[in-house]
């Protein structure tokens, strides 16, 4: 299927399926039946009940039949799962085709093996050769970190599961889409990770490609990352202030005990570090915390509860660590959070403040001439070489603009450069230049210097980047309430300040002084604010008349809403735009006021944090066939261009 927009759909759902082992994925859409087993997911179509058409018999599917028929699932008690393909043309059908989906379950009796006592052990590690390159590779495709990936390194301590931590047992397999890990836990019930040093491809790159020499360059690509980044970075994040995990890098021998990930883990070079979860109260690096939780877990508590709230001047220094360590993908999932109970005049608060992991990223060296061809040619922005400067700053911080535009909402410019100027008075270079000493002396001779001199110029120019990213970030900003009731006064001081407040509700309408929220936006920083009531019964009112202002959305949500609308802006073009469900909304609206209420109670209030992407262009060449389409040929030019509840995608052709 290659016309974009099904493409686009079959990624997102062939992501999200990546997340989950036996999975089963049923469809009824094309009339006849198939079966597709890829990577312990199982793929059903069942859709030729009432008509049939034609579908091929080939190598990638493991049944196809072009008749009436359908899919049966017979789950059994002792666990075992069967599927059967059941055609019936004939009058009392026929079994075509049966398979087990899912073993009996049983447990496993390990076989009785002689240990190896592995305390102090250490072993010499064999460099990947696979990233060595020549003069012309290294032109062509750049030097990025391949002489830290092929280097040979003595001395490297032999983690012994036996011992380490009190005794560690493997309870889960995980990882990206390139890095494998494994979950561990001591007799304590904490929680540690192995995540392998060496990388595999494969999974982000279609089946069919695999096997071919997309492999080799998308292996080859890997080297752009600093296989030894993350051993650095916790004395710089100390010295900074943030919270930080310890990894030390270990080999996992063929020891027993890995279980049944033994054949996957076996002699391995990992990194080994403690996994933040749940009650980390012994722990500084974590800020002591008596509960760590996740980023969807963060994000339903805040919006069901406006007593739930994330500090976002500590996510805001974070996040300047992030792009002083040149560490593009800082998507939510790289993310957990420490969650502190506070009391407050106002009475209990949560406090959430994040912590991140998995630093595969930071360091990132994109250099040579096609590398720098692809990057500034063909959109992948995110890619951007590690050096003192920050050409492309929304492209840098493209996998992090969800988070960045949920929980960075608050805060102004001098925010922003007040935490950028923390930063560069914490980072001394004598902090830099210590954190190098934790890399192995053999990684230090190649890396040091180099990292040292573009991380002191990166902080050097912290408050630039600063002032750049949050100017991106401020051309639009949503502020959203939560499903208790709050009341938003928007205030038009002047042609360039509006100011925008939130409070609580309390005792019906008779309670306002719990201020939530309070933020003064510019004209010349922000073309529009969107204001999301979400649930129960929230009011708004804008005031104030000016010559020219800020364009502010009202998305009321669920509930019986109040929006008085009593300001005025001179121009042709109004500044006010109300969204509800019309019955269930109390409007005031002046001569300011769009109304797009409506009786479509789902996508009028819908609030979707993720509904924005970064402008970008890029080349597209298509050439296929659908059912539903016929024939498609499309080549030119793929502008993206983000506009309020939509990404605008059009294809420039000749």
């Amino acid at each position: 299927l290659t016309h974009p927009d099904y493409k686009d759909m079959n990624k997102s759902l062939l992501d999200l399926f990546s997340n989950y082992d036996n999975l089963i994925y049923a469809a009824g859409h094309e009339h006849n039946l198939q079966y597709v087993e890829k990577n312990n997911q199982h793929f059903i179509v069942s859709g030729s009940g009432s008509s049939t058409t034609y579908v091929s018999a080939n190598s990638r599917a493991d049944y196809t039949q072009s008749q009436h028929g359908f899919f049966r699932l017979d789950y059994y008690k002792n666990g075992e799962l069967w599927m059967e393909a059941i055609t019936t043309d004939e009058p009392n059908g026929k079994v075509t085709y049966r398979k087990k989906l899912k073993a009996q379950s049983e447990r496993t009796i390990p076989k009785v093996e002689v240990r190896i006592n592995y305390a102090d052990s250490t072993v010499d590690i064999k460099g990947y050769d696979v990233y060595a390159g020549g003069k012309g590779k290294r032109f062509l495709l750049g030097d990025r970190y391949r002489d830290e990936w092929t280097a040979d390194l003595t001395d490297i301590p032999v983690l012994d599961m036996s011992t380490e931590k009190g005794g560690l047992t493997p309870i889960k397999k995980g990882g990206g889409f390139q890095t494998l890990s494994l979950r561990l836990q001591n007799p304590e019930g904490k929680q540690f990770v192995f995540r392998t040093i060496q990388k595999d491809p494969k999974m982000i790159l279609p089946e069919g490609l695999r096997k071919t020499f997309v492999k080799d360059i998308g292996q080859d690509v890997i080297s752009s990352s600093h296989p030894y980044a993350a051993f650095v970075i916790a004395h710089m994040a100390d010295a900074a202030g943030v919270y930080h995990t310890n990894p030390k890098l270990v080999f996992i021998p063929d020891d027993p005990l890995l279980g049944q990930y033994r054949e996957e883990f076996a002699n391995s070079l990992v990194l080994f570090e403690e996994r933040p979860d749940d009650d980390m109260s012994d722990s500084p690096h974590f800020g002591s915390t008596k509960k760590v939780t996740s980023t969807p877990n963060v994000i339903e508590e805040t919006q069901e509860d406006n007593d739930n709230i994330v500090d976002q001047h500590f996510t805001l220094r974070n996040r300047l660590f992030d792009i002083f360590l040149n560490d593009w993908d800082r998507h939510d999932d790289q993310w957990r959070w420490a969650r502190f109970k506070v009391e407050t005049e106002n009475g209990k608060k949560t406090i959430y403040k994040p912590i991140p992991r998995d630093r595969d990223q930071a360091f990132f060296k994109f250099d040579g001439f096609l590398s720098w061809f692809v990057n500034r040619r063909w959109g992948v922005r995110m890619f951007q070489t590690m050096d003192g400067e920050v050409r492309d700053m929304p492209g840098l911080n493209n996998n992090g603009r969800h988070f960045d535009r949920t929980f960075l909402t608050e805060l102004t410019l001098e925010d922003w450069l007040a935490q950028a100027d923390t930063l560069q008075r914490l980072l001394t270079d004598e902090v830099i230049d210590e954190a190098m000493k934790d890399w192995h002396p053999t990684i230090q001779k190649y890396s040091s210097d180099d990292i040292s001199k573009h991380l002191k110029a990166r902080r050097d120019n912290l408050k630039e980047f600063a002032k750049r990213y949050y100017l991106y970030l401020a051309k639009e900003v949503n502020v959203v309430g939560s499903d208790k009731d709050e009341y938003f006064l928007v205030e038009r001081i002047d042609d360039e300040l509006t100011r925008v407040r939130m409070f609580n509700i309390k005792n019906g309408d008779e309670l306002r002084d719990e201020l939530l929220y309070d933020r003064t936006f510019k004209r010349s920083e922000t073309d529009e604010v969107r204001l999301y009531g979400l649930g129960e019964e929230d009011i708004f009112e804008i005031k104030g008349e000016v010559k020219k202002g800020i364009k502010i959305r009202v998305i009321g949500g669920k509930g019986d809403d109040e929006i008085k609308d009593e300001s005025k802006v001179s121009g042709l073009s109004r500044k006010t735009i109300v969204y509800d469900v019309e019955d269930d909304t109390k409007l005031d609206l002046g001569t300011e006021a769009i109304d797009r209420t409506s009786d479509d109670d789902i996508t009028v209030n819908m609030y979707n944090r993720k509904d924005f992407d970064n402008n970008m262009n890029f080349p597209i060449v298509n050439f296929g066939y659908f059912p539903d389409d016929g024939v498609f040929l499309g080549a030119g030019v793929h502008l993206r261009r983000e506009v309020f509840r939509t990404c605008q995608s059009i294809l420039l052709s000749p």
